[in-house]
């Protein structure tokens, strides 16, 4: 291929195969809906094995309860954590692990399934592969890890006095 002599070629995706996966968290913001205006979470999801961006979403509205409640049964470090199981909180999820069943769309693209979320010691769950890191080639080799809280040591300094 060159710059003057460009063929479209349709993009092959040889590792994208529907089914169920462990995930990573990569990214979860807080958003807007473009078509019904209401708030949404957009989950940025890394499958097992794979280098593919996978974006889930769930908007606020009459199925939000059981929708959020499926997706934190799916990803036990952040239902186990009463801090971070808030839409709220969502910049914490990072390198949380979970779950999920993923399609592939006609364009050969993954997308979850219609209840994507898998729950957490479940016998699905269970029989998955461990999770696999596969980075692309503009990201850090090591595998995303959630952040934690530390709490400080009341040690104060004998003086009293500030150090700047």
């Amino acid at each position: 291929m060159s710059w003057s002599n460009y063929t479209y070629k349709k993009p092959e995706h040889i590792e994208r195969k529907p089914g169920d996966y462990r995930c990573i968290i990569l990214n979860a913001e807080s958003s807007i809906s473009k078509t019904s205006g209401k708030q949404m979470l957009v989950i940025t999801l890394r499958p097992s094995g794979t280098t593919a961006n996978v974006k889930a979403y769930i908007v606020d509205n009459d199925y939000f309860d059981d929708n959020f409640s499926q997706f934190l049964d799916a990803f036990p470090d952040i239902k186990g954590n009463s801090a971070m199981a808030n839409p709220d909180s969502c910049f914490q999820w990072r390198g949380a692990e979970g779950a999920i069943k993923l399609k592939v769309n006609d364009n050969g693209y993954f997308e979850p399934d219609r209840y994507p979320w898998i729950e957490a010691g479940s016998k699905k769950e269970e029989n998955l592969p461990d999770f696999v890191w596969k980075a692309r080639d503009d990201e850090p080799q090591e595998i995303p890890t959630m952040q934690e809280f530390t709490e400080l040591d009341d040690n104060d300094d004998e003086d009293g006095e500030i150090p700047f």
